[in-house]
């Protein structure tokens, strides 16, 4: 299904069955249902840096079927690249003893394992596919599937991860007291000297 170059016709696409059913129902259809064609959209979805998902956010929350359209229409274009990396994750999760951990403990887990922090290179053309699924897939599968979401913890879900990535602070591993995951935290810890700082 990667063919952006004719990317105009799958928001039309999506605009007709949006017309036809309602944004809610295609959303459902064409992510969540359960098939082989919703698994392979849902993993396009991320492909990509999560634009797609960050336009059907906005979509979704202000009610906006166009949006809605032009999400899926450029879900559509997106590589595949993730399928593998998804199916293993959630076979690795699904054989977990432990409980899930929380989104800043694997995050400082991940800033500590030097294999995986570093498996992203400077000339890959595309930093996850070229470099993290190559040099640390199975490092990156094991954090991955430290995290899980349910059906039943789904607000929990989204408010601790807007604090691992917001302006709140969360529970960190080390002897339960707090780390300061904010936005400036990360900003921070993404610079690299002698690189120019950046801000965006």
């Amino acid at each position: 299904m990667f063919r952006p170059k004719i990317y105009s016709d799958y928001p039309q696409f999506f605009t007709v069955e949006i017309e036809t059913k309602d944004y809610q129902d295609v959303v459902s259809k064409y992510i969540f249902r359960d098939n082989q064609q919703a698994n392979i959209i849902f993993n396009q979805m991320f492909a990509e840096y999560l634009h797609p998902l960050i336009h059907l956010g906005f979509g979704l929350e202000f009610k906006q079927p166009a949006i809605v359209a032009e999400a899926l229409g450029s879900t559509a274009i997106h590589p595949t690249f993730l399928d593998s990396f998804f199916i293993e994750t959630h076979e690795a999760a699904t054989m977990r003893a432990s409980e899930p951990d929380h989104l800043a403990n694997i995050m400082n887990k991940i800033r500590a394992d030097i294999k995986l922090f570093t498996a992203a290179h400077w000339d890959d053309g595309h930093k996850v596919r070229d470099g993290i699924l190559v040099r640390a897939k199975e490092e990156m599968i094991k954090y991955a599937s430290q995290r899980q979401v349910k059906a039943d913890n789904v607000e929990e879900a989204t408010a601790e991860m807007i604090n691992a990535c917001g302006s709140h602070n969360v529970m960190s591993e080390a002897g339960g007291g707090f780390a300061d995951a904010t936005i400036a935290y990360m900003t921070g810890a993404a610079q690299h000297a002698p690189k120019v700082i950046n801000f965006e």
